[in-house]
């Protein structure tokens, strides 16, 4: 980007996925998820995310998202994993009135996180930049889908197994995050798919592969 080497002597290396992160449960695990979070509910779909709350984030956007979702899905539950809310971001909660329906997790181990990855119908990246992308190579290792903003690096290591969505327009996220939820019930043929084309994309990034490529 800033010429400071030409094309050719460059190598891009992607980092691998931890290696807890796998669809394959862990009996410990799941039950400190559960603890945290209840049974999973049919009638109940779980939306992850995970991250800091840093501006980039666009917290608000995900918030005005999942109030729209929840006009169509009322019982949703918005799982956030990667600190609490600034002031300004709970003050947005209670003026959407999401207090009862989103839960923040304290901090957890990797072992429970990989079961909370495990769990929702959806994992959102609503990120207005990023620089890696690993939170939905993480995702799609432990079998969630993912919605991610249309981002460059989130292509890069999404390929063609996440949704993408233009960064800022509510509307569209909304419904795209609706037929995705109405996906699980409606086609889970599509569904499976498209939890197994996450799992093919996902084993790409491993530290093995990392460390024979460097």
């Amino acid at each position: 980007t800033h010429s400071l080497l030409p094309e050719s002597r460059l190598s891009v290396i992607p980092l691998g996925v931890h290696p807890t992160c796998s669809p394959f449960p862990n009996v410990e695990a799941e039950h400190c998820a559960a603890a945290l979070l209840g049974p999973l509910r049919e009638d109940a779909p779980e939306i992850l995310h995970v991250s800091s709350t840093v501006p980039r984030e666009r917290i608000d956007l995900l918030l005005e998202i999942f109030a729209r979702v929840r006009l169509h899905f009322p019982k949703a539950r918005l799982i956030r994993v990667g600190g609490p809310f600034s002031a300004d971001q709970e003050t947005h909660v209670r003026r959407l009135a999401l207090e009862e329906s989103i839960c923040v997790l304290p901090f957890i181990s990797r072992e429970t996180l990989a079961a909370v990855y495990r769990r929702p119908a959806l994992v959102l990246n609503p990120s207005q930049a990023a620089g890696l992308g690993l939170t939905q190579v993480a995702a799609m290792a432990c079998g969630a889908p993912v919605a991610a903003s249309d981002l460059r690096v989130f292509r890069e290591v999404g390929g063609d197994a996440v949704t993408y969505l233009p960064v800022g327009d509510v509307s569209l996220w909304s419904e795209q995050v609706c037929r995705l939820l109405a996906e699980r019930l409606d086609a889970p043929s599509v569904a499976a798919e498209r939890r197994n084309a996450g799992l093919r994309q996902a084993a790409r990034f491993t530290w093995p592969e990392f460390a024979a490529k460097t």
